[in-house]
């Protein structure tokens, strides 16, 4: 069996195998962090505020700067006070809604979630990286039908 020799399409394969590659590393690194977050704690005390995002030129011209909140935490393990702070994810479009979700987010009682062995890494949101580690099964299952399909069409054409 051999495979398709044509330069562009393996220059293709090249570069979406390099694509599977580096968001595997990605979507890996992202899920060590989330799976070393072992242990979990209430949280004391958090201070909220919020944090611009500024648009970089040319997309300021575009769109317009996001807004996210920042928590200032602490906790304890073990009598042992501790400290932290989380960046939340999600984005808001003016500062009137990320006041109003610091008053919702106020009202909760938050866990803070720890490495057992390295207390200072630390936050508030335990996200698993779904759209990292899907992105980086598609990319390889792409990157195989091409390989199977360079294999059918060296081997199989009229």
């Amino acid at each position: 069996m051999r495979i398709h020799k044509n330069s562009l399409f393996l220059g293709f394969l090249g570069l979406l195998a390099a694509a599977a590659s580096i968001y595997s590393a990605i979507a890996l690194y992202k899920y060590y962090r989330y799976a070393v977050l072992d242990s979990q704690a209430p949280a004391q005390s958090i201070e909220w505020s919020i944090k611009v995002d500024k648009k970089k030129w040319p997309l300021s011209l575009l769109f317009e700067d996001n807004y996210r909140l920042l928590a200032m935490y602490s906790f304890s393990v073990e009598g042992k006070a501790m400290k932290g702070s989380t960046s939340f994810k999600e984005n808001y479009l003016n500062s009137w809604a990320a006041e109003q979700a610091i008053k919702k987010n106020e009202q909760k009682n938050w866990i803070v979630w720890y490495q057992s062995g390295k207390v200072n890494h630390s936050t508030l949101q335990k996200n698993f990286p779904l759209k990292e580690c899907v992105s980086a099964g598609v990319l390889w299952a792409l990157l195989l039908y091409f390989i199977w399909l360079g294999f059918y069409v060296a081997n199989y054409r009229v």
